[in-house]
C-alpha cells in the first residue's frame, strides 16, 4: 500500500490488446471534444462565428491553408477606404439582385470569401477593385494588377518597383496564389451573377467609346500612387484610360475632375477629403477611326503639388492596341473574344453570313411540328423534320415549348442570304456498301455510327447543307496552311483553331445556343472563356434532334444553362462512381440515374431552376422549356413543420440537381390483405366526394457523387409517407390526356357502375399510399378473394369477384377513380403516380356517370399497349383548383426565421 499523499506508479506492459484499447479510448475522448466544438459552432448565431465557418469551408474547397490567407489579408488590410459609390456597390452585392426561385428550392447568400470581404471595412476595397477591373480585363490581368498594387503598397521606403522586380519579388510567391483564388471567387459569386453593374458616367464614355487600357503592372503602380498621393494631383494622358477613371470613381474620397482638350466633362466631389485629382485628356476619340497616329507616342504623367509647385513623379507609355477582355455578363448574341473572326479582310461580310446562317437554323428548328410521346421515360417530343403537321392535327411546334420567342429571328443582320436557295436540312444518303454518306464532301464523317463511338462537331455538317455552304464560302478566304494547300478542294478538312472555318462553325454554334437560352428566358449571358470549338454542346443537341427526331428537355436545358451560367457542358456527365457501379445484369428500371430528370444547376452565386418543379402551381407544356434564375446558393428547408426549421444549402461552386425516382410500393401493396380496395360492380351506386384533406411535405437534398445531388420530395398523409418525383406530373402532361365533358346541365357526383367494370374509389391518402395499383396479376387477385372467402374472412365477405367477359375472353376492366381533388398539389401528385396508366381527367366538365363511360369508350389505349382490359385512371378535380402551397414550401415569416 502506498502511503497517504504518495503517488503510486504502475508499469503496464505494452501488449497489442492494451495498446489498441488505449487508442480507442483516446480517439473516443477526442471525438467527444470535436463533436462538442462542432455543435457549438453550428448552433452559434454570432455573425463572426458563421463567417469563420464559411471561410473555413472556402479554404477547404480552394485547397489553401489559413496562414496563406492571413498573410495576404494582412498585406492588403486598410490600403483603400472606398467612397459613397463603392458603398453603393457593396450594398448591391450583399442584398443581391431582386430574384425568386422555384419552390421547394430556396436561395441563401453564398459564403464565399469574395462576398464576405464586402462586410470588412478594411478589405472591401479588394472586392470593388476586382469587380471594376473585370469590366475591361481578364481574370489573369485582374490578379496581376491587384498583386502589383499590394506589393507596391508594402514596398520599403515607398520605392517604386519595376516590372521585373514585381515579377520576381519573393513576397509575390506567397501573395499570388491567394489573390488568384479571391479573384476567382469574386467572379463566381459577384461578377458572373450580375451584381457588378459598374459603369462609367455617360459624359466620360462619350470621350472615347472604345476606351484604352494599361498593362497590369503599370495600372497597379498608378493605383497605388493615386491612393497615397499628395492633396493636389494632375494626371495627364493622351487618350482616355477607362480602368483608371473607374477605380477613382469607386475609391477616391476627394474631388475628381476630368478635362478633355480644355473642356470640363466631369466634376464631382466623391468624398469629404480635402484632396483633388484632375485627369487631363489630350484628345477625344470617336471610336470608328484609329485613335492614335502611328508616329504619336502614348504617354501618361502624374504630377503632385508640393509647396505650390507641381512635380512629375511617375511617367510611362501604353499602347492603343491593348484590347479589352471584359468578363462581366454580356448581352445575348454578343460573341466572346476568340469566337469572332478578327483580322479578316471581309470581316463584316463573313460575320453577317455567319449570323444569317445561325438565324436560319433557329427559324427552321422553331417551326418544326411536335408530336406528344406516350409513356416516355423523359420529357421529350417527337418532331417531324420535314415540317409536316403533327399527327394529332394540332398546330404545336417547337416554338410552343419555349417560354419566349428568340429575338434573333427578328433581327436584321443583313441580306447576305437574300434571294439564295437555302437548304437548311437534308437527310444524308447511305452508301449500303461502305456505310458512309455518299453525298457528303467529307470522308471523315461516317453515317450511322455506333452509340459508344464519340462523334466530333463536324458530324452535323452532313445534316445541314446551309452550314456546309458557309464553311466552303469562308474557306476561300482562309490563309491557314490546311486551306492554302487545297484551296479548290470541296472536301471538308478537320476544323482547327486559327482556321476561318473553325471560327465560322464556333460562331454558328454559339449563336444557336444563345437563341435557345433566349427562348428559356435568359436576359444576358455569361462571359465564358473556352478554347473549345463548341463549349455549350450545341452540336450534340442538333445531332440528337436530327438523329432521334425528338426535342429532349435535358439536352435543351443543358445548353441554355451553360450559356446563362457560363459552365461547360462537359460537367454534366454522370459521376464516375455511377459509371463504375453499373453492371451488365442491371435492368433499365434498376438504374435510378436513367429515371432522373435534370431540374436545377448551381454555378457560383447564380442558379437556374425548372419552373414546373413547384407542383403547387398549374403547368402546361406551353412555355415549359424555360428556367427561373436565382441569385444565391440553392437550399431546402429541413424540419419545416417543427419548432426548429433549418436551411440546408449547397456549398459547392458547381452543382447539378436531379430528381429521385418515385418510391416503389409494390413490395408492400402486393399483399392484398394489407390494402384491399373495395371494387364496386354493375348496378352498385357510388358517391364521389370532395377531398379537402390536408397534407404536408418536406424536401431533402442528397449528394449522389461528384457534383450531382438528388432532390427527394416526400409527401406525408395521415396513413402514408412516400417519395415522389415531381417531374412525373409534367411528364404526364406531355402526353395526350383526354378531358371528359358532357352536355348535362346538372353535373352529378353520383354514379351507377356500368357493366363490365370493376370500379375502385380512392381518397388522396390512398393515392399516395398505393398508386399505381393496376393489379397486373388479375387471375391471382381472383384466386386470393376466393381463398379468403373459403377461409371465412369477414373483411372480404362483400368483395365482388371480377368475372370474365365471354365475348372477349378477358377480365372486366378496372377503373380507378379519385375523389374530387381541390388543389393543384393533389392533382399533380395524382398525375405523377398514375405513371404509365391510361389517364383521363374530369375538371368538373362532366357528370361522374358520363366521365366513367368516356373512360370505357377509350378502346385504343393511349400508351400503346394493345389490350382492351387495360385499367383506366380517372382523376377528378374541382372546376377551379386552389393554388395552395405545401406547408414547408412557404417562406419563413418574421416570427419563425430559419437558422442558416
Amino acid at each position: 500500500m502506498a502511503s497517504q499523499g504518495q503517488t503510486k506508479y504502475i508499469r503496464i506492459s505494452n501488449t497489442p490488446d492494451l495498446e489498441l484499447t488505449t487508442r480507442r479510448i483516446d480517439l473516443a475522448a477526442r471525438g467527444i471534444d470535436l463533436l462538442t466544438a462542432f455543435t457549438e459552432l453550428t448552433t452559434s448565431s454570432s455573425p463572426v462565428t458563421r463567417a469563420a465557418i464559411e471561410v473555413g469551408q472556402w479554404l477547404g474547397r480552394e485547397k489553401l491553408n489559413r496562414n496563406q490567407l492571413q498573410f495576404c489579408l494582412e498585406k492588403a488590410r486598410g490600403l483603400v477606404i472606398p467612397n459613397a459609390n463603392g458603398n453603393k456597390f457593396y450594398d448591391l452585392v450583399w442584398t443581391g439582385i431582386s430574384s425568386h426561385t422555384v419552390l421547394p428550392l430556396l436561395t441563401q447568400p453564398s459564403g464565399a470569401l469574395g462576398r464576405l470581404l464586402v462586410n470588412d471595412p478594411h478589405l472591401c476595397w479588394m472586392t470593388s477593385t476586382i469587380a471594376g477591373l473585370f469590366q475591361y480585363h481578364s481574370e489573369r490581368y485582374v490578379s496581376d494588377t491587384v498583386t502589383a498594387m499590394i506589393l507596391q503598397a508594402n514596398a520599403l521606403d515607398g520605392t517604386k518597383l519595376s516590372e521585373y522586380q514585381l515579377a520576381w519579388h519573393p513576397v509575390r510567391i506567397q501573395l499570388k496564389p491567394v489573390v488568384d483564388k479571391i479573384v476567382s471567387s469574386v467572379w463566381f459569386n459577384i461578377v458572373n451573377s450580375g451584381n457588378s453593374n459598374i459603369k462609367l458616367p455617360e459624359e466620360i464614355t462619350t470621350i472615347c467609346p472604345r476606351g484604352h487600357y494599361l498593362e497590369s503592372d503599370s495600372l497597379g503602380q498608378i493605383i497605388e500612387s493615386l491612393r497615397s498621393a499628395k492633396p493636389r494631383v494632375i494626371v495627364q494622358s493622351v487618350l482616355l484610360l477607362n480602368d483608371v477613371i473607374l477605380w477613382l470613381i469607386l475609391h477616391f474620397n476627394g474631388h475628381l475632375r476630368v478635362v478633355v482638350s480644355g473642356n470640363i466633362v466631369y466634376d464631382q466631389a466623391l468624398g469629404p477629403e480635402q484632396r483633388e485629382i484632375e485627369v487631363r485628356i489630350k484628345k477625344p476619340c470617336d471610336g470608328e477611326i484609329p485613335c492614335q497616329d502611328e508616329k504619336e507616342k502614348l504617354r501618361y504623367e502624374i504630377m503632385e503639388d508640393i509647396a505650390g509647385q507641381y512635380n512629375e513623379f511617375l511617367t510611362g507609355e501604353y499602347s492603343s492596341r491593348q484590347e479589352p477582355e471584359p468578363r462581366v455578363r454580356q448581352q445575348l448574341y454578343c460573341l466572346q473574344k476568340g469566337q469572332t473572326m478578327v483580322g479578316v479582310d471581309k470581316k463584316t461580310e463573313m460575320n453577317i453570313l455567319t449570323r444569317c446562317t445561325a438565324q436560319e437554323i433557329v427559324k427552321w428548328i422553331l417551326a418544326l411540328p411536335i408530336n406528344r410521346v406516350q409513356s416516355s421515360n423523359e420529357i421529350s417530343f417527337r418532331v417531324d423534320l420535314e415540317g409536316q403537321t403533327s399527327t394529332h392535327g394540332s398546330d404545336e411546334t417547337v416554338a410552343t415549348l419555349l417560354k419566349n420567342t428568340p429575338s434573333m429571328v427578328n433581327m436584321h443582320w443583313g441580306s447576305t442570304l437574300a434571294g439564295k436557295v437555302k437548304v437548311i436540312f437534308s437527310e444524308p444518303a447511305l452508301d449500303l456498301d461502305m456505310g458512309t454518306d455518299i453525298n457528303s464532301d467529307s470522308d471523315l464523317m461516317p453515317y450511322g455510327v455506333e452509340d459508344d463511338v464519340e462523334v466530333g462537331p463536324e458530324s452535323i455538317l452532313q445534316y445541314f447543307p446551309i452550314l456546309k455552304d458557309l464553311l466552303h464560302s469562308v474557306k476561300a478566304d482562309c490563309r491557314c496552311l490546311s486551306c492554302k494547300r487545297n484551296p479548290a478542294s470541296s472536301k471538308n478538312t478537320p476544323l482547327k483553331h486559327g482556321c476561318l472555318q473553325y471560327f465560322a462553325f464556333t460562331n454558328v454554334m454559339a449563336l444557336v445556343a444563345h437563341g435557345i437560352a433566349d427562348g428559356f428566358g435568359a436576359d444576358s449571358v455569361s462571359s465564358i472563356i473556352s478554347s473549345s470549338i463548341d463549349p455549350y454542346g450545341t452540336h450534340k443537341l442538333l445531332l440528337h434532334l436530327v438523329q432521334y427526331q425528338e426535342v429532349n428537355w435535358q439536352e435543351w436545358f443543358k445548353v441554355a444553362a451553360c450559356v446563362y451560367l457560363g459552365c461547360s457542358e462537359d460537367a454534366f456527365e454522370p459521376p464516375v462512381d455511377f459509371k463504375t457501379r453499373q453492371s451488365p445484369t442491371e435492368s433499365f428500371e434498376d438504374v435510378q440515374h436513367f429515371s432522373s430528370t435534370l431540374v436545377a444547376v448551381q454555378y457560383g452565386n447564380l442558379a437556374v431552376v425548372a419552373p414546373w418543379l413547384d407542383i403547387a402551381q398549374p403547368h402546361d407544356i406551353q412555355g415549359s422549356f424555360a428556367f427561373v434564375t436565382a441569385n444565391g446558393k440553392l437550399s431546402v428547408v429541413t424540419n419545416p413543420s417543427g419548432s426548429n426549421p433549418r436551411s440546408c444549402g449547397i456549398q459547392e461552386e458547381f452543382a447539378i440537381i436531379e430528381t429521385q425516382k418515385t418510391e416503389e410500393v409494390t413490395e408492400y401493396t402486393s399483399s392484398y390483405s394489407r390494402f384491399m380496395k373495395h371494387f364496386s360492380r354493375r348496378g352498385e351506386e357510388v358517391s364521389i366526394e370532395t377531398d379537402d384533406s390536408t397534407l404536408t411535405s418536406d424536401v431533402i437534398l442528397v449528394p449522389s457523387g461528384g457534383y450531382h445531388y438528388k432532390l427527394l420530395l416526400r409527401v406525408l398523409c395521415p396513413s402514408h409517407s412516400r417519395f415522389i418525383d415531381p417531374t412525373k406530373a409534367m411528364l404526364k402532361k406531355c402526353e395526350t390526356i383526354p378531358v371528359t365533358t358532357c352536355n348535362h346541365l346538372e353535373k352529378k357526383s353520383d354514379l351507377i357502375v356500368p357493366s363490365l367494370v370493376n370500379l375502385a374509389l380512392y381518397s388522396f391518402d390512398e393515392i399516395v399510399g398505393i398508386w399505381p395499383q393496376d393489379y397486373p396479376m388479375q387471375a391471382d387477385h381472383i384466386k386470393f378473394i376466393e381463398a379468403e372467402r373459403r377461409a371465412g374472412s369477414t373483411k372480404l365477405a362483400k368483395q365482388p369477384i371480377p368475372v370474365f367477359n365471354s365475348k372477349k375472353s378477358a377480365l372486366q376492366r378496372f377503373v380507378h377513380v379519385t375523389n374530387i381533388l381541390d388543389t393543384h398539389t393533389k392533382y399533380n401528385v395524382a398525375l405523377a403516380l398514375a405513371e404509365d396508366g391510361e389517364v383521363l381527367v374530369n375538371h368538373g366538365g362532366a357528370c361522374m356517370q358520363c366521365a366513367v363511360q368516356q373512360a370505357l369508350d377509350c378502346e385504343q389505349p393511349l400508351n400503346g399497349v394493345e389490350t382492351v382490359n387495360q385499367a383506366r385512371w380517372l382523376i377528378n378535380t374541382t372546376g377551379r383548383l386552389k393554388h395552395a402551397e405545401l406547408i414547408e414550401f412557404r417562406k419563413p415569416s418574421n416570427k419563425r426565421k430559419l437558422k442558416e
